[in-house]
């Protein structure tokens, strides 16, 4: 039986500043390596020195921009098996960053997984848990001319969805994407993990952050900026 395309509803939403430290343990909890918890370049080199990580791929172009990629076979953070989990980090050059020119990256997981009812249940389920652990620190409203209601499990689509989440203070990029499809061209489910990120003096930051900026100040910018003269 032919398998139908799947449906993505895109929601933009706005993260309180309180959110930060949760996508930080977020990040840990659903990627191996986490960039947060030590300099940029220990980070780099602790993804593609990783032992469990196959098939790896590695650039540095003129830059020195980094890119890393490969798949596990032993690791998988969710409750369900995947047959193949995949991971990439990339650069997507330097952007305005509150003024600053700042090299951003996306750190990617990609995890793929046989299709079935039961199997799409638990995606769905596990797709909620990722949600719900930011949806209440999100604060809701307008953004690109957009009004978008609050998250509800039973709003939840059956056959794929896409979230991007966006720190308050900065809405120029989402900060982290999750998708969840079934592709018509397979028989699998897909989930996608994207987490964009800043370098700053060798140090990773979920956007909407910087050094030297107070828990609950947006912006902040002075010590930041004289510390890159």
């Amino acid at each position: 039986m032919s398998k139908m395309p799947a449906v993505c509803f895109f929601l933009l939403i706005t993260l309180t500043s309180s959110g930060q430290e949760s996508v930080v343990k977020f990040v840990g909890d659903y990627f191996r390596v986490n960039p947060f918890e030590a300099k940029f370049s220990t980070f780099v080199r602790a993804l593609s020195r990783d032992k469990q990580l196959l098939n790896k791929m590695e650039y540095t172009d003129e830059a020195s921009d980094r890119s890393v990629s490969g798949n596990y076979k032993v690791f998988n953070p969710f409750n369900i098996n995947a047959s193949e989990v995949e991971v990439g980090l990339k650069s997507i050059g330097n952007r305005d960053y509150f003024g600053v020119s700042t090299p951003m990256y996306i750190y990617k997981l990609t995890a793929r997984f046989a299709d079935s009812p039961e199997a799409r249940k638990k995606i769905r389920r596990d797709y909620w848990l990722m949600i719900n652990r930011f949806r209440r620190l999100y604060t809701f409203g307008y953004h690109l001319g957009l009004e978008h209601p609050p998250l509800r499990r039973k709003d939840r689509n059956k056959d794929g969805e896409s979230t991007n989440f966006f720190f308050a203070g900065y809405k120029d990029m989402a900060s982290c994407n999750l998708v969840w499809t079934t592709p018509p061209s397979s028989d699998e489910i897909e989930v996608n993990i994207s987490v964009c990120f800043a370098v700053i003096n060798d140090r990773v930051y979920p956007l909407g952050h910087y050094p030297g900026r107070p828990q609950n100040e947006y912006y902040d910018l002075v010590t930041w900026k004289n510390d890159l003269k």
